[in-house]
């Protein structure tokens, strides 16, 4: 039993608790940790010392960016422009005073990809489940696409077989005609 959580339902074995304080779905952390283990790294998690809003708990270490100087965490803007969830993009505009770890509290899947200012940038797993992606100071444009390369070969056969359809269907009334 934990004292942040509120019990709202228990029903036999089953209890829904609800965290009043959550975390918001989008916000930057000024420090990480990386703790290669995921058993390691879950443990952790649920030490009533960590504080998620402060530090990032990452299973690979991170290449892009130090973290050696923060900045003033109060001066950071996070502007959500675009989240579209059928569509797999979202976008953010980002303004840091020192580089950050920006985490998306959604499930990390390897199909997401990101660009920063349209460029690469890796992923990470962090906080055992979620995404993260260094952000280094200044104003910044993140974009997070889902790309399943299966999905887009599917649609690509599809739309052929169905030009293909058509030709033939032309064809076969070409030759009706004349």
């Amino acid at each position: 039993n934990r004292s942040d959580l509120n019990t709202v339902l228990k029903a036999n074995v089953l209890v829904v608790q609800e965290k009043p304080n959550h975390l918001p779905r989008f916000y930057l952390a000024p420090h990480s940790r990386v703790i290669t283990s995921p058993e390691k790294l879950l443990k952790e998690l649920v030490q009533p010392h960590v504080s998620p809003e402060k530090t990032v708990l990452l299973e690979t270490p991170p290449s892009e960016v130090s973290l050696a100087d923060v900045g003033d965490p109060s001066k950071d803007r996070l502007e959500e422009v675009v989240y579209d969830e059928k569509g797999g993009r979202i976008v953010l505009n980002i303004e840091v005073d020192g580089p950050r770890f920006l985490i998306l509290c959604e499930n990390f899947h390897p199909n997401w990809h990101a660009t920063l200012d349209g460029e690469p940038r890796t992923i990470y797993r962090a906080q055992y489940v979620w995404r993260a992606v260094q952000i280094p100071r200044g104003s910044h444009r993140l974009e997070f696409r889902y790309e399943d390369p299966l999905a887009s070969a599917c649609r690509w056969i599809s739309a052929l077989s169905f030009f293909g359809w058509l030709g033939a269907l032309g064809a076969l009334k070409l030759r009706r005609t004349a």
